[in-house]
């Protein structure tokens, strides 16, 4: 496996790229495509059947389960072809597919000629499929590919494994705090409002912050805690799916870092204001905004910032998690149980407060 922090981003862009591609299934095939995909599948070929792609193609079209790890690793060899030759995984078992009907109608052909001196060769050849019936053959295409993505699933599980493991999770989130806390003091520091006079302060979040961190690890270091995780209602189920690079190529958890930034600043800047001069000060410079028509954006920003800043101090308890199941999609019921862990809250106003609650989100 590589080392979390040694792929770059561009790389890591474009594997992406490529994968998304390799996995679908708009590509049109050109000529040298379709000749690439037929000399692999003749690659299968072996002196005992004659045939190349029978014996493949059925390893997906007729399921057993005794031959699972036959399956896997002519998976791993068509992925591995798919990939070097730049050629989707769909239009290649499409081909393969393509070419074993009228195989398996030859075959069939073949006993045929031979089943009169044996009775239970007769009684399969009469059993078997009407490979010319264009149902039949639209059922053959959707067995196989059903059946090859299941094993794609088993096979491309198999490494994900070692990512989803406590020991790469700590790294990551170490990673994604130290993100979240260089993204609030840069928000702190670079944040212009409209007033005379004011002082913002991150210190308050940063204590939150190395709170929620630590929270974090804990869970992380306990088995019985961390496997609880992949409950797709636990309140920590979006990190499994939230793996990303930073500009500095360090894996973190994105969109949790995101939320977690935007709601952090949100909260440094409402515990940092005064409500009562702040709100007087605003609506005076409303006051005179709203005499130009071009002004919009300033009224606009203004108006939201006094929306901002009206709410009750001790709703920036509730704001993060407000800012992390905005970014995450996650639900009033994950994000309190999210606060929980770290903050003494009243769930009953929590939860008549959740959908009511303002974030300043500046970007």
């Amino acid at each position: 496996m590589l080392e979390l922090n040694t792929m770059k981003v561009n790389n890591y862009a474009e594997m992406q790229e490529k994968t998304e591609f390799i996995l679908g299934n708009s590509y049109e095939l050109q000529n040298d495509d379709f000749k690439k995909i037929i000399e692999f599948h003749n690659s299968f070929k072996t002196e005992e059947s004659g045939f190349s792609v029978l014996s493949t193609i059925e390893t997906y079209f007729i399921e057993q389960h005794g031959i699972n790890d036959k399956r896997i690793k002519l998976t791993e060899k068509i992925y591995d072809w798919c990939w070097d030759n730049n050629i989707p995984m769909y239009n290649t078992i499409m081909i393969f597919t393509l070419l074993y009907i009228p195989l398996q109608e030859a075959v069939y052909e073949i006993y045929n000629e031979m089943c009169n001196e044996d009775l239970n060769l007769k009684t399969f050849v009469e059993s078997r499929p009407n490979y010319e019936g264009e149902d039949t053959n639209e059922f053959i295409h959707k067995e196989v590919l059903n059946n090859f993505m299941r094993s794609f699933e088993e096979f491309i599980d198999e490494p994900l494994a070692e990512i989803h493991n406590s020991r790469v999770y700590q790294g990551m989130a170490r990673n994604t705090y130290k993100k979240i806390r260089t993204e609030v003091k840069e928000n702190i520091d670079n944040m212009k409002l409209p007033l005379d006079q004011y002082t913002l302060n991150c210190k308050d979040v940063l204590d939150d912050i190395k709170r929620d961190e630590d929270e974090l690890l804990k869970i992380i270091d306990n088995p019985k805690r961390f496997v609880k995780i992949k409950q797709s209602d636990h309140f920590l189920n979006h990190l499994r799916k939230d793996f990303s690079l930073t500009q500095e190529g360090e894996l973190i958890f994105a969109k949790h870092a995101e939320g977690l930034s935007i709601g952090y600043t949100s909260k440094a800047i409402l515990l940092s204001l005064d409500k009562r001069s702040t709100i007087r000060e605003l609506k005076s410079n409303l006051k005179f905004l709203k005499k130009y028509h071009d002004r919009n954006d300033d009224i606009d920003f203004t108006i939201k910032l006094i929306k901002f800043i009206d709410q009750r101090k001790d709703i920036g308890t509730i704001i993060p998690f407000k800012a992390l199941a905005k970014e995450l999609k996650i639900t009033k019921n994950q994000a309190k149980n999210y606060a929980k862990r770290l903050f003494n809250i009243n769930e009953k106003s929590f939860s008549k407060n959740f959908e009511e609650i303002n974030i300043l989100d500046t970007k």
